[in-house]
This record gives C-alpha cells, sequence and structure tokens, in this order.
C-alpha cells in the first residue's frame, strides 16, 4: 500500500507506531485473501481495515477460520510476509538457419520437431508448462510469415505442442520457401503432464530392456500410488506375481499372487 501511493523519486515511509493510522482507511480488499472472503467481509458492514480491527480475534476466526486470524494481523501490521515480486518469464527461442530455401512439409516438420526439443530443454523454462507459443519464418526472397497459437492446458509434450502447431501450418502454410524457422514460448503454466508409473527414465525405475522391476527397487511414482491407496483403503489392492514352479503340470503352481507393499 505504501509502494501504491508513492510517486517517481517520493517514497512513503510507513513507522511503526504509524501502521494502525496508515492501514485503517484501507479497504478490505487489499487484504491477500480470497474473493469471496472479501465479498463476505463487506456484506457483513465491514468495509475498511479499521472496521476489521475493530472485531474480536475469536468472531473473525469463527467465521472465517485461519483466514480471519491473519486477515486481522495484516490490518493491524502484526504480520509483516516477505514481498513476492511479479516474476514475468522471458521469452525462450529457439532458431534454425536452412543452407538452401526450404518449402517442403515434412522437412519444415522435422525442423519444427527440433526446434521443440532444443527449446523444451532450455534451463531457463524451469520444469513449466508451456501454453502460448509462435512458430515464425523467414522467407526466400525476402518477407516474413508467422503464427501465433495458445494451447488450451498448459504441456510439456512436445508432440502435444507440435500436433497443434503443424494443423496450424497445414491451415495457414508459408507463401513461399523458408530460409529460417524459429520457435517462441511465450506464455508458462503449471506442467500438467503426469508422470508414468513405471517410468524407465528413472535410476530407480524398470530396466530398459526387462519386464521385471531392476534389482527390486520399485520406482518412486509407483510407491507413492501405492502408499496413498494404503491410506485410503487400509491396505495395498496390488499383488506381485511371483514365479514358483514354471514347470508345473498345474497352472495354480506356476505362479503366485503377493501382496505388494513397497
Amino acid at each position: 500500500m505504501a509502494a501504491a501511493g508513492a510517486g517517481p523519486g517520493q517514497p512513503v515511509i510507513v513507522r511503526d507506531e504509524e501502521f494502525l493510522s496508515f492501514l485503517g482507511p484501507c479497504p478490505v480488499s487489499v487484504l491477500p485473501v480470497d474473493s469471496v472472503v472479501i465479498e463476505r467481509l463487506e456484506r457483513l458492514g465491514v468495509e475498511t481495515l479499521e472496521d476489521l480491527v475493530r472485531l474480536p480475534t475469536p468472531a473473525l476466526v469463527g467465521q472465517f477460520g485461519s483466514v480471519g486470524r491473519k486477515a486481522r494481523e495484516w490490518a493491524t501490521g502484526a504480520r509483516i510476509d516477505s514481498v513476492q515480486p511479479n516474476h514475468r518469464p522471458q521469452p525462450i527461442r529457439s532458431s534454425l538457419d536452412f543452407h538452401t530455401p526450404v518449402g517442403q512439409v515434412q522437412t519444415l516438420h522435422g525442423a519444427l520437431d527440433r526446434l521443440l526439443e532444443r527449446a523444451l530443454a532450455r534451463p531457463e523454462r524451469q520444469g513449466r508448462g508451456i501454453q502460448g507459443v509462435v512458430l515464425s519464418a523467414r522467407l526466400e526472397g525476402a518477407g516474413s510469415w508467422s503464427m501465433e497459437t495458445v494451447l488450451r492446458e498448459s504441456t510439456a509434450h512436445r508432440e502435444c505442442i507440435a500436433f497443434v502447431l503443424r494443423a496450424r501450418m497445414a491451415l495457414s502454410p508459408p507463401p513461399r520457401a523458408v530460409e529460417a524457422l524459429t520457435v517462441e514460448f511465450f506464455q508458462f503454466g503449471p506442467a500438467t503432464s503426469q508422470n508414468d508409473l513405471f517410468d524407465r527414465g528413472e535410476t530407480t525405475g524398470r530396466e530398459e530392456s526387462g519386464r521385471e522391476l531392476s534389482g527390486g527397487i520399485v520406482p518412486s511414482a509407483l510407491r507413492e500410488a501405492v502408499q496413498e491407496l494404503k491410506l485410503k483403503l487400509g491396505y495395498s489392492p496390488l499383488y506381485r506375481v511371483v514365479e514358483v514352479d514354471p514347470w508345473s503340470r498345474i497352472p495354480e503352481r506356476r505362479h503366485a499372487l503377493l501382496s505388494f507393499e513397497p
């Protein structure tokens, strides 16, 4: 609130003894709480932080739980959280120049796959999903071409992004041969992809060429899934198939089911 009321070269400094007088006239909408809480406070006639401070803490806790306690602490200056800067990530770009201008669709698709791999592997992405993509090209004989795409859900899968871009490219292809192709990620979101329970890319996962868990080590994703099932059901509903007597004439004796509890 002090920063919002400050001007260029004119900082607003609030001393400890001035907290109540400074924050009192501020509307309750400045509180970092859900909009539903703000709406309920306004319906109760609590329009400013000064009005909020007049209410006893037990009443606020009874109405809003721990959020009510925090709101009163913020309103009185008893609780001062660290400032969270609004970080706007820089776009991630990856370009590819062709030795000779390319007009074949398959070649452009292959170049698009390579560009997406490079861009997704950049450390600046930091595990975030991609939601906004711009595909642009420098055309033969001067000129440029570009198209912007916003995905429905953020994703970090190359094939998901490439599928959308290829479809858009088929509807509006470059008018001439392409000398250079560029991919730019400009909008990011949380990664929504779910890891495979039997992810072989993990060091504790399954063997690349085998069907059994290597050395009896269970992938972390599978271990967490079993633990959640045990908490919900009280037992593990999964079983492990163990070879007992593979040469037996009786099928029931060849294998046995043991409870799977990693």
